[in-house]
């Protein structure tokens, strides 16, 4: 009897305790919410920008700007996005600094390149300070579902969003003893250009792509294309006119003793065919004067330029040697496409010259051509003058 008795006292202490437990946590969470209650808030954010009424593509870069509002004196801590799909959306712009608004609020103006019709500009999270330290607070904006058109279903699509393409020029050229390689040079109203390729070609690039202080871009770009083919066509999308736009470029091969598709694209005339048009124009100038004048100084000085023209011209083209680990490239520019690499001593026909800036040191470049059809530009050092 004394033993039930003392496990029902037991029991009853046991209960006791913990409802005296159970009041003492709510009361303290009570008082936490309370405080919490209490506390103002600091921190509004919201999404400035509504994608949901635009027309966006894959390939596209959108540009998402948030508004982060602060009360109290209290501080932005920082910001972070929920975890990125990278292979749907890319963040472009990592490094964002939150700008104040003459409202007194802060913006920030993010970057995305979109990669999938079903990519998600994922939330946004930002932390504010109190303004005495003691307590932080966060806000979040919602992500945000897109529904990107695809456009790549079109065979000649190149993947380039843009707008008044304009083809400078172009050249063509033998490669080798089945392609012929075709660069041509063109300027665009573009935001992603890097995406630009080609189908049906292995070999092509880009070799020079700069922005230009009018917002264009300038890119100059190789394909290396069957021998057969006699039209370079593809097609870009203009989203402003929401259709593609075609770009047709014809392949003509000439001769590649007389004229080299690495000839400069650039509107500059070379320094030796300019030289070659200066000495002609004195050359009709004295010849002028002397028909005019009678002063046999003029012929003199005809007959010593005529000495200089054939020079010249005798000369302009010069042989050597080119040896093993060289370095041959498309165009006489950094980082230019490597299309080979010389494993032994290799005969040549030099047929220009260009001097070049890199990494601060002037470098001689020699424009080479190899057997009866492929040219390039190797670096002085490597080549040895007949």
């Amino acid at each position: 009897m004394m033993r039930l008795m003392m496990r029902l006292w037991y029991r009853a202490l046991m209960i006791l305790a913990f409802v005296a437990s159970n009041i003492i946590i709510t009361s303290a969470v009570e008082d936490i919410q309370g405080l919490d209650s209490a506390r103002p808030k600091i921190i509004y954010l919201k999404t400035l920008t509504n994608l949901q009424d635009q027309t966006i593509y894959v390939g596209q870069e959108v540009f998402v700007t948030y508004e982060v509002s602060l009360f109290a004196g209290a501080s932005l801590k920082g910001s972070s996005f929920d975890k990125i799909a990278r292979d749907k959306i890319e963040l472009q712009t990592k490094s964002v600094s939150w700008k104040a608004t003459d409202s007194g609020s802060l913006q920030a103006t993010y970057g995305f390149k979109i990669k999938s019709s079903s990519a998600n500009i994922p939330a946004l999270n930002a932390t504010a300070l109190a303004a005495d330290g003691s307590y932080e607070e966060n806000a979040r904006a919602d992500s945000i579902a897109l529904n990107a058109i695809d456009l790549r279903s079109n065979t000649r699509y190149i993947g380039v969003l843009g707008n008044n393409f304009k083809l400078l020029r172009s050249r063509s050229q033998s490669h080798d003893d089945t392609h012929n390689i075709v660069i041509f040079e063109f300027e665009i109203q573009s935001q992603n250009l890097n995406n630009m390729t080609i189908k049906g070609f292995e070999t092509q690039g880009f070799e020079e792509l700069k922005q230009r202080d009018d917002g264009s871009v300038y890119g100059i770009y190789y394909v290396v294309v069957p021998k057969d083919l006699r039209e370079l066509l593809f097609e870009y999308f203009n989203p402003d006119l929401r259709r593609f736009e075609s770009v047709h470029i014809p392949i003509v091969v000439v001769s590649s003793e007389l004229v080299s598709t690495q000839s400069d694209l650039n509107p500059k005339a070379s320094y030796a065919l300019f030289k070659l048009v200066i000495l002609g124009v004195l050359i009709a100038l004295f010849l002028g004067l002397f028909l005019w004048k009678h002063y046999k100084i003029f012929l003199f000085i005809v007959a010593l330029l005529c000495g200089v023209l054939i020079y010249n011209l005798a000369f302009n083209n010069l042989y050597g040697v080119v040896k093993p680990g060289a370095a041959v490239s498309i165009l006489p520019m950094k980082d230019s496409t490597i299309v080979r690499i010389i494993e032994s001593d290799t005969p040549v026909q030099i047929v220009g010259e260009r001097k070049m800036d890199i990494q601060g040191q002037e470098v001689l470049l020699y424009k080479v051509l190899i057997g009866d059809s492929q040219i390039g530009w190797v670096r002085s050092e490597y080549v040895s003058k007949n």
